[in-house]
């Protein structure tokens, strides 16, 4: 994992392009140079040799990222405790704080991954999957691509699946990110700059939520970027092997969330912006294509759920105009102070050309409009967590806005200027965190497995779609998978979609839903109190308590919680123990086209 940043280094064909920071910035580099020679021995001064660059002797280096050094892991390391801090602060260790419905999806599909490598693959996968599924219906697998949960399963073989190891596994890969970020602004300015930048990024509300949370978002964020470096290496070298790897991290970006189609934006408008068409006649441009064709045709093409059938329905493609805006207004929301650095930073940019030798800040450039246009096009691309790949991108433009405006300060001093801020808005965004709320979720689950009456019989939970989530992620985690199976009510009582649309009921009467309940038998019913869970099939479950009291127990409670507004409720169904199950119908028509049974 901690090499999953290294670009492999090499020399550009192009010279280095004039400064972005404009005339004053060149005069004082101008002097610098001129002090230097003063002091140097007459016999170098009548020497006949070019004027040095008027550019930082960063400016000069080659490459992006280069293997790790100890600066490096000095500041993964760093930065790794950093986000420990934040995830302590918001009580991500402890359950589920993030509030997003996809975060019990990502958990489960990680654990089943786990535990069909662990099991020793000999079951078919689809078969083992639906079983899965039945037992613990959070399953993501083909709504999203594998690779999320190929690292998650790694990591969880190595160490545990428990919620604390898969949240480290998170600060990893958010120090990943943050690392990679800061090697490249050291690389074009300074240490200072780049361990700023890192802290800086940390203490924006939009990565603190990601590092909060099992989403695979900040894994997206890290393998497209990465692709984006590739690619401005690429511009520079005209290489073949920086094609593929350009290929490469946007396969393992593809592979992990469709989001990551953005990258395909980035050559065709590279190519615009610096006016080199004639790339486009080189067999090395297209064989990132290739490599992306091959590795992740397979996927997109096979596999049901693939290419986000159940919601393009909710958006699809579309050039809408107003959604032009949402990026921007999306990024204001992180700050207008950085957004202003980084727009000045931007216009800097784009004053220095962004010809040859400058090929990072072009496919930068390009990402960061592509992002803006994505949301424009694709409707379920509008979410705010989808700009988390440019925000390494803004911090770059950033950085060039900070190098301007302290071009004639000293070098200490201007160190200064860029780390003290920037430890300052780190501090203040930790002392900031809200501690999340836990929903009482885990200790109710923590009841009833520990009853042996109850051992592996079915339960029914009806919540909102978070709820049903997190307690089925709660028992999963907590037991020889797969054990208990848990039903989800908006899934057993209703017919709904992926995105909540499309409700219907699917029994409309108390008996009629005692009857199924019943029939299967379900053994453990949980009910959410809370006042926003106000769907039909929840209203008529506690009609069902209250038509058969004889019927029911109560035999666990949790909360209310202070905050959450919960209180949830168990109940065990009499004389369900030893009683045989009855086969299980689950309508999975909108993902596999079919009903499973089991």
């Amino acid at each position: 994992m901690a090499a999953a940043y290294v670009i492999i280094p090499g020399k550009c064909k192009h010279p280095a392009r004039p400064s972005p920071w404009g005339e004053e910035h060149d005069f004082a580099m101008s002097r610098e140079n001129e002090d230097e020679s003063s002091t140097s021995p007459p016999a170098q001064a009548v020497t006949e040799t070019p004027p040095p660059a008027r550019i930082p002797r960063d400016f000069q280096r080659t490459g992006f990222v280069r293997p790790p050094d100890k600066f490096s892991a000095a500041v993964f390391v760093l930065f790794f405790a950093a986000v420990m801090l934040l995830q302590f602060r918001s009580g991500a260790y402890m359950c589920m704080v993030g509030g997003d419905s996809d975060e019990p999806s990502h958990y489960v599909t990680g654990l089943m991954v786990r535990d069909y490598i662990a099991s020793g693959m000999t079951a078919p996968p689809m078969e083992y999957a639906e079983n899965y599924y039945l037992h613990y219906p959070k399953v993501g697998l083909g709504q999203w691509p594998p690779f999320f949960y190929v690292i998650q399963a790694a990591w969880t073989l190595l160490f545990s699946p428990s919620r604390l190891s898969v949240m480290l596994l998170m600060a990893v890969i958010g120090a990943l990110l943050v690392t990679t970020t800061c090697s490249v602004i050291r690389r074009e300015f300074s240490a200072a700059f780049g361990v700023a930048a890192g802290l800086f990024m940390l203490s924006l509300p939009l990565i603190q939520h990601q590092t909060e949370a099992i989403m695979a978002d900040l894994l997206v964020a890290l393998l497209v970027f990465l692709a984006a470096l590739s690619f401005g290496r690429y511009l520079d070298s005209e290489r073949w092997q920086d094609s593929v790897w350009f290929g490469i991290w946007a396969s393992l970006a593809l592979l992990t969330k469709g989001s990551a189609i953005v990258l395909a934006i980035i050559p065709p408008l590279s190519l615009l912006l610096s006016r080199r068409w004639r790339l486009a006649l080189r067999w090395s441009f297209w064989l990132s294509a290739l490599v992306v064709l091959v590795v992740c045709s397979p996927w997109y093409l096979l596999v049901p759920g693939a290419r986000h059938e159940t919601v393009t329905p909710y958006g699809g493609l579309g050039f809408k105009e107003p959604r032009l805006l949402l990026a921007p207004l999306h990024l204001y929301a992180q700050g207008i102070v950085p957004l202003l650095l980084a727009a000045h930073g931007l216009f800097e940019a784009v004053r220095w050309r962004l010809g040859p030798g400058n090929g990072r800040w072009v496919a930068a450039l390009s990402l960061l409009l592509g992002l803006i246009f994505l949301p424009a096009v694709m409707s379920v691309a509008a979410e705010e967590r989808y700009l988390i790949s440019g925000v390494s991108v803004l911090l770059m433009f950033m950085a060039i806005s900070l190098a301007w405006l302290t071009a004639r300060l000293s070098g200490r001093l201007k160190s200064a200027v860029a780390i003290l801020p920037a430890v300052a808005c780190f501090a203040y965004s930790v002392h900031q965190v809200v501690p999340g709320v836990c929903r009482g979720y885990g200790e109710l689950a923590q009841v009833l497995l520990s009853k042996p009456e109850l051992r592996d019989s079915v339960m029914l939970v009806s919540s909102d779609p978070v709820g049903e989530g997190v307690l089925v992620a709660e028992v999963a985690v907590r037991e020889n998978r797969p054990g208990h199976i848990v039903l989800r009510a908006s899934k057993l009582l209703a017919s709904v979609s992926w995105m909540g649309g499309s409700y219907q009921l699917l029994f409309h009467t108390p008996a009629e839903v005692m009857q199924q309940l019943e029939r299967i038998p379900i053994s453990i019913l949980v009910m959410d109190r809370s006042p926003t869970n106000q769907f039909s099939h929840n209203r008529l479950l506690w009609e069902v308590l209250r038509a058969y009291p004889g019927r029911w127990e109560r035999i666990g409670f949790a909360g209310p919680n202070e905050g959450s507004g919960k209180m949830l409720e168990a109940y065990r169904l009499r004389g369900s123990e030893g009683r045989p199950r009855a086969t299980i119908r689950l309508d999975l028509r909108r993902s596999l086209g079919r009903y499973i049974e089991r």
